[in-house]
């Protein structure tokens, strides 16, 4: 197990669309580098008042997972 992995990752970042961080993290590591991506691969909602919450959500995920894999890969 990866240790990003360790956080709470069967938390429902999106219960509209019933998505977890798991749901999120797979895709991510699988190599999505983008909020569209990830939405799409998670069948997440795109539209509506909460679609943009969820961008922020997804972003956030993104911008923490893609940080953590430069500072691993540069030592």
């Amino acid at each position: 197990m990866k240790n990003w992995e360790k956080a709470g990752l069967v938390e429902v970042v999106r219960s509209c669309s019933n998505v977890t961080k798991d749901d999120e993290i797979e895709v991510i590591d699988e190599g999505a580098e983008i909020v569209e991506l990830v939405m799409e691969e998670t069948r997440m909602k795109y539209e509506g008042g909460s679609a943009r919450e969820c961008r922020g959500i997804v972003q956030a995920l993104l911008d923490a997972f893609l940080t953590a894999v430069k500072r691993m890969k540069c030592g």
